[in-house]
């Protein structure tokens, strides 16, 4: 594993890898976080959001979020949310968060 660290972050994705700071570096697989958000946040998180057949998470929520056990919402299979819209908050919000990343591994 290559920690690759530039603050202005990465300019884009190829089919074969990531661009930053004007090199590209292959990749097998991409962790894509988008950082800590509480609530509605996500979909205000500086760049859309898109499912199955281009729908945009912002369009699909405009009425409001849908989720199923607040984890995952229809249309976005590879979309894991922790704490999102209709999540919870407990006295030990770590282990609801272990248990959420377990889930979805």
């Amino acid at each position: 594993v290559n920690l690759i660290h530039d603050p202005l972050g990465v300019e884009k994705i190829t089919e074969k890898g990531v661009v930053s700071n004007g090199s590209e570096y292959s990749v097998d697989l991409i962790i894509f976080a988008t950082g800590f958000e509480t609530g509605a946040a996500i979909m205000d998180c500086g760049y859309p959001i898109y499912g199955v057949g281009g729908l945009e998470l912002k369009e699909k929520w405009k009425d409001g979020p849908r989720t199923l056990r607040s984890m995952n919402t229809s249309g976005f299979p590879n979309l894991f949310l922790q704490n999102s819209p209709q999540g919870t908050f407990t006295v030990n919000f770590v282990q609801k968060l272990v248990e959420e990343s377990k889930h979805a591994a």
